[in-house]
């Protein structure tokens, strides 16, 4: 349905022509001869076709233009899609000349097309046959009876509208099958059918391992299961041992400390020994004595009586130590009087010299050889004469004798004082020799103590280590349920570790590798199956469907074409007889009588019934074509309006006499429901019949539409 139409430069319109708007039902447009109501026509039909049928386009433009535009909003009949066409055409000189066009949908803003061309082929694609519109939608200024006229072109104008061409190009397009091969739409339906049974050969491979590769996968999730079993275990084994075989290897790290700590206790023992020996050679004969029990029981707490002997050793010394104070003692009485006795000794000879060389000078002077050496008396202190001399000689040697006496006695005595003195001293040396040793054994004592100790609690802790190791290797023996050797335990745990990795690793590989492959390879497999069963099942669904089309659907086709088109024919005939007994027959106040019936036949002939003889209604006078063309046409729009929207009629009084013309009127009046029906006439009476009403003038030259409203009716 046409809404809205704008017109620029075509005909007798200017360039200030006011939208015209048209609506549902019938829109009548009146004005005299020449005022311009064809050139609306024209403008309508250029809009939609992009031409007019039979002219040039430089025949409607305008001759004071250059140029000349249409614009038509429009509904579509059966979307209800609002829609605007626009043309501009340019007068050229070797004819016309479309410079712009477009098409665009009123609602969206979207443009379907912006050429001429893709504007024509948007508008096919909507259903506007140019052929019907020439030929049933435009009726032209004298052509209304051009309806009756039968030939292939409004034959198939026909059928389009009827749908009987669509049935025909469906049976067409279904094909048809000769021997093996198919033809048509049949064809591309085997086609589909030829390429899903390709399909399911590229399939089939895949589908018939299906079975086989879900066995795999099962195969493959048993061993995940077993994997995960063994895993549990052996990992659960392995966290138990794991701490176990730590355990043990800190024990034995232990044991190998405590051993060598003993080793070295027994290397520092055994030199303390090597140094008792050469200290205490007495005693060591004892010790070694006592080694050799020990050795025998394997008894090392009998080593402290090694210290027990030095104890008693040390007591011995500490004894002899007693005596020391009283041998210094004497020994200091005894140097003394070694002192006194060398005093008098050296006193003595010191005296005996004296009278030695008193003796000598008294024999020289006997003898002459000196002087008279001056001796005094000791009694009266006189110096003695010559004669005494010889006497004091005597006197002076029985002296030096008495003094030699005394001399030898000092000495005995002396070497008496010496010999006692030295005895003491080596008592003394003795003595503090032992002191000395006593310091040294008793720090010997104390490291030999020491060491046993330490020895002691060595060998105790080294035992218990032992028996730890021992406890430890047989809780793990048990877990491992066999004997085992320690230096092979860790090689075991490391065994059932890397057995656990592996599973780990094999787990691993399982549950993100292989499995989710499989599963893939599998579905894969399966979607072949379930794509080929399904392809295999549409295989059958079209075989079955080609055998229904080529032996039901494509008969059914041909045999509904002729009852449609009876459906239409007898419907259209009831429609026309209808509007011609209004206009002609019974119903009409002017009616002639000599018409009895119209109708169309199958082959969209149309025939009347004349005084008795039927005759095709191409022979009727122009008047009576006129009738019976508007009488079908009109039931046209009855039944088709809606396939097309709208119909165009171009003066329909032409050839009628006034008492048709009011028939006309009258059946206009009555019309109802009509989609749209534009009619342009010259007739003012025909202003009547409109549910829409347009004047047309020509003003200076130009045509001048106004609409008119109800009290000008």
């Amino acid at each position: 349905m046409i809404t809205r139409v704008f017109v620029k430069g075509i005909g007798s319109y200017g360039d200030d022509v006011p939208p015209i708007e048209f609506g549902r039902g019938k829109n009548i447009i009146v004005g005299d001869n020449g005022a311009g109501k064809t050139a609306l026509l024209f403008a309508i039909e250029v809009g939609f076709l992009g031409s007019l049928e039979g002219r040039d386009i430089r025949d409607i433009i305008n001759d004071d233009a250059r140029e000349g535009e249409v614009k038509i909003e429009f509904i579509h009949p059966r979307t209800g899609d609002k829609y605007e066409i626009y043309r501009r055409f340019k007068r050229k000189k070797s004819g016309e000349g479309q410079v712009q066009a477009y098409i665009k949908n009123i609602d969206t803003g979207e443009i379907l097309a912006k050429t001429p061309l893709g504007v024509n082929k948007t508008l096919e694609s909507m259903g506007m046959d140019k052929n019907t519109f020439v030929n049933i939608i435009h009726i032209k200024q004298g052509e209304i009876e051009r309806i009756l006229r039968s030939n292939v072109k409004q034959r198939t104008i026909f059928d389009k509208l009827f749908g009987i061409y669509d049935l025909k190009n469906a049976v067409n397009e279904l094909g048809s099958k000769k021997g093996k091969a198919y033809h048509g739409l049949l064809k591309d339906l085997d086609g589909k059918a030829e390429l899903k049974r390709e399909k399911i050969k590229t399939l089939k491979t895949l589908a018939d391992e299906y079975e086989e590769y879900e066995e795999k996968l099962r195969k493959l999730k048993e061993r995940l299961a077993k994997c995960e079993t063994e895993f549990k275990e052996k990992n659960k084994l392995w966290e138990t041992l794991e701490p176990l075989k730590k355990s043990i290897e800190e024990i034995q790290k232990e044991i190998t400390g405590y051993e060598s700590s003993l080793k070295q206790v027994n290397d520092l023992l055994t030199r303390s020994y090597g140094r008792l020996k050469s200290l205490a050679p007495d005693l060591y004969p004892k010790v070694e004595k006592i080694r050799k029990v020990i050795k025998e029981s394997k008894d090392s707490s009998k080593e402290l009586e090694v210290v027990k002997i030095l104890r008693k050793f040390i007591g011995t010394i500490q004894s002899e130590e007693e005596k020391l104070e009283g041998l210094q003692e004497r020994r200091e009485d005894l140097q003394k009087r070694k002192d006194e006795l060398i005093g008098k000794k050296s006193s003595i000879e010191n005296e005996i010299r004296k009278l030695k060389e008193m003796a000598e000078k008294i024999r020289n002077f006997l003898k002459g050889k000196e002087k008279q050496p001056k001796i005094r008396c000791e009694l009266c202190g006189s110096v003695l004469r010559r004669e005494n001399y010889e006497i004091h000689l005597d006197e002076v040697e029985k002296e030096k004798n008495e003094k030699e006496r005394l001399k030898k006695g000092i000495a005995n005595e002396l070497n008496e004082v010496e010999r006692e003195r030295k005895k003491i001293e080596d008592e003394i040396s003795r003595i503090e020799s032992l002191t000395k040793k006593k310091i040294a054994l008793e720090s010997m004592m104390s490291q030999i103590k020491e060491q046993i100790d330490q020895k002691v609690t060595l060998i105790s802790n080294l035992s218990k280590a032992k028996e730890n190791l021992k406890g430890v290797l047989e809780e793990v023996e048990n877990l491992l349920g066999k004997k085992i050797l320690l230096d092979k335990l860790a090689e075991e745990v490391k065994k059932i570790g890397d057995r656990v990795t592996q599973l780990r690793t094999e787990i691993d590989g399982l549950k993100n590798r292989e499995i989710p492959g499989m599963e893939k390879e599998v579905e894969k497999r399966k979607k072949a199956k379930e794509e080929k069963e399904k392809l295999e099942k549409e295989v059958r669904k079209i075989e079955e469907k080609l055998e229904f089309m080529l032996k039901e659907v494509r008969q059914a086709l041909i045999d509904i074409q002729p009852m449609v088109r009876r459906m239409f024919i007898d419907s259209i005939n009831e429609r026309a007889a209808h509007y011609f007994n209004r206009l002609y027959g019974a119903e009409s106040k002017y009616t002639q009588g000599d018409i009895k019936r119209i109708w169309m036949d199958d082959e969209y002939r149309f025939w009347v019934d004349r005084l008795g003889h039927k005759k095709l209604a191409t022979r009727l006078s122009g008047g009576q074509k006129i009738i019976i063309s508007l009488s079908f046409l009109f039931a046209l729009l009855d039944e088709l309006g809606g396939s097309f929207g709208f119909l165009l009629i171009d003066e329909p009084s032409n050839h009628l006499d006034d008492k048709r013309c009011e028939e006309l009127i009258n059946v206009l009046k009555e019309l109802q429901n009509v989609p749209q029906l534009i009619i342009v006439d010259h007739k003012q009476e025909m202003i009547e019949a409109g549910d829409i009403k347009y004047e047309v003038t020509l003003v200076n030259g130009f045509s001048q539409i106004k609409r008119l409203r109800e009290e000008h009716g």
